[in-house]
């Protein structure tokens, strides 16, 4: 009986260095192809979208307007959510330490701030206080809710003004270029194992 208790020790501490192997922490979720090609998909469609705003804003007749376009925007608002969703799942506990990206997100995202008064759900100084402090959730999930209130703020400008004209355009895209850009970087980055 005890030739088999060292085995059984012996056993039973391979098993443990395994299992320890196997559950190793991490940091920073791993790459999500998905958030990455949610991301692109978004980004055309909004470039696509925009485009066709500006011209249509440039025409007469009703093609333009906020009214007749409110499905695109809640379409495209529940593909952001979706991917945020994910995002949050992926790194539940993870919080976002601020770095020069996000501060240059949080400056134009305060920039935009007198086009939010009338978006009842979007509070902008919540959303760049998570973006300087850190909090509010993982990288990923910081990033995609600057994605989201800069869509928002695209939605709240088209209903104010009731078209989207070259010059407001001209504004909106690179905005949303550089939200989405930065989550694209952050999910390339981590495909490469880069932290």
């Amino acid at each position: 009986m005890h030739a088999l208790k060292p085995s059984v020790s012996w056993l039973f501490l391979i098993l443990v260095l395994l299992l320890a192997g196997c559950l190793s922490v991490q940091l920073v979720s791993s790459y999500d192809p998905m958030i990455d090609e949610g991301l692109t998909r978004y980004y055309e469609s909004m470039s696509v979208f925009l485009s066709q705003m500006e011209r249509a804003s440039a025409t007469p007749g009703g093609e333009g307007s906020y009214a007749t376009n409110v499905k695109f925007y809640e379409e495209a608002g529940a593909q952001i959510d979706a991917l945020t969703l994910r995002a949050a799942a992926a790194e539940p506990k993870a919080n976002c330490i601020g770095s020069d990206a996000l501060g240059a997100l949080a400056q134009k995202l305060l920039a935009m701030k007198p086009f939010a008064s009338g978006v009842q759900a979007l509070d902008i100084d919540a959303i760049v206080k998570n973006l300087q402090t850190g909090g509010g959730g993982s990288c990923t999930v910081q990033i995609l809710k600057v994605v989201r209130a800069n869509h928002d703020l695209t939605a709240a400008i088209h209903r104010h003004n009731d078209k989207l004209t070259a010059p407001v355009v001209a504004i909106i895209k690179p905005t949303i270029e550089q939200g989405v850009r930065i989550g694209v970087t952050i999910e390339l980055a981590k495909k490469r194992g880069e932290k």
